[in-house]
């Protein structure tokens, strides 16, 4: 990681990232990826640019053949535009490289020159890529465990499919806490992800990747992955997945902590809660962009993490949040509610709820969350809560 200090105000644009309007990367890996962010910001402050490369590879330090470019932007929700300015001041800039060298050149628009950047301290950070291959139909479905260390970090990860055709299915990408620590079932019922459709009618080669991307507290347990239903001739598929740890560099002389086009201001925010997630990223560029996964449409700014764990029949779940909200749970088999019970959820604690079930064998239940925050609009969320 490294300080950067932008002399005046700047204009990222990430239209079309595979073009290299934004960002070009070189050298080996299964990944490489950078971090754009005010200097110092606290964990809890979602506002940054992402830029990812994702090599169709899945051994450490392996040389890619295909590569997908993806940006992906943190607290510019709003923006209708591809362009991120960027005001001036000092940023702290992260490089995320598999353990072979590598570098990225970013595209600035409205400045001159050009910079050479130096890492001034190393970065926590972790790969993990499990894959699979084979002709046909594919059922592929993995994910990983990883962990992010205190003051919270990010969590990356992109589902990687290339073959040949002809071919059609599903490719996506999830990221939870508390998940299982691969395999089938990984991503069952999770909602932060992406899923778009796969359609190759020609024998023709390709080579796609679908991300999704969370900046997140401090947990051993999150859980990314990705899934590929559908076939082609010959596929080849992975799921790669990338945990950074913020470095905890103090902010620059003068700064209160929040920085350049941060949401924080007078004193710093406290760090994030462990758990919790604090914002998903944008993805954004091109036609080919991603949909977000079945989500409404007045999403809310209240995103609690949500663990449940059963016992017979007791169901306990644990809620956290970094926004104050009111959460819903209800405890379901075959759409019928079992029980229920609605809480309010204040920032930065943890929240434990009992529920009941009148089930005490083995049949599965499902757990769905129903958040609202303080101006109405709703989150959902649904959880598999397997018997013990």
């Amino acid at each position: 990681m490294a300080r950067v200090v932008l002399p005046g105000p700047a204009v990222l644009d990430g239209a079309d990232p595979n073009a290299g309007s934004a960002f070009t990367a070189s050298g080996g890996g299964r990944y490489v990826g950078w971090i754009l962010r005010p200097a110092g910001a606290s964990s809890r402050d979602a506002h940054a640019l992402t830029g990812h490369r994702f090599g169709h590879c899945f051994e450490a330090g392996c040389a890619p053949g295909a590569v997908n470019h993806v940006v992906a932007a943190f607290g510019y929700d709003g923006e209708t535009s591809q362009d991120y300015e960027l005001p001036a001041g000092t940023y702290d800039l992260y490089l995320i490289t598999d353990g072979v060298p590598a570098s990225v050149t970013l595209k600035l628009r409205g400045l001159e020159g050009a910079t050479t950047v130096t890492p001034e301290a190393a970065v926590v950070s972790s790969i993990a890529s499990p894959s699979g291959s084979g002709t046909g139909p594919a059922n592929f479905e993995e994910g990983s465990r990883m962990a992010v260390g205190a003051p919270g970090g990010m969590v990356f990860t992109g589902t990687s499919v290339s073959g040949q055709g002809p071919g059609s299915g599903q490719i996506g990408s999830c990221i939870y806490e508390g998940g299982p620590p691969s395999g089938s079932g990984h991503c069952d019922d999770e909602e932060n992800g992406f899923k778009v459709p796969l359609v190759l009618p020609t024998p023709d080669s390709a080579a796609t990747t679908v991300p999704a991307f969370l900046q997140v507290g401090p947990s051993d347990a999150w859980a990314p992955g990705g899934w590929f239903t559908g076939g082609m001739f010959h596929w080849s598929a992975g799921v790669t997945s990338v945990a950074v740890t913020f470095a905890t560099l103090p902010p620059p002389p003068g700064d209160d902590g929040g920085g350049p086009g941060s949401d924080a201001g007078g004193d710093a925010a406290p760090p994030a809660a462990p758990g919790a997630i604090v914002a998903p990223g944008r993805v954004v560029g091109g036609p080919s962009a991603p949909a977000r996964r079945t989500e409404s449409s007045s999403r809310s700014g209240c995103r609690p993490s949500l663990r449940a764990k059963r016992w017979r029949r007791r169901v306990t779940v644990v809620v956290a949040t970094g926004e104050p909200c009111r959460v819903e749970l209800r405890l379901v088999r075959r759409g019928r509610v079992l029980a229920s019970r609605t809480v309010d959820v204040a920032p930065d604690q943890l929240r434990i709820v009992r529920l009941r079930a009148p089930l005490a064998r083995k049949p599965r239940l499902s757990l769905v969350m129903v958040a609202t925050d303080a101006g109405g609009a709703t989150t959902r969320r649904t959880l598999r809560v397997r018997g013990r």
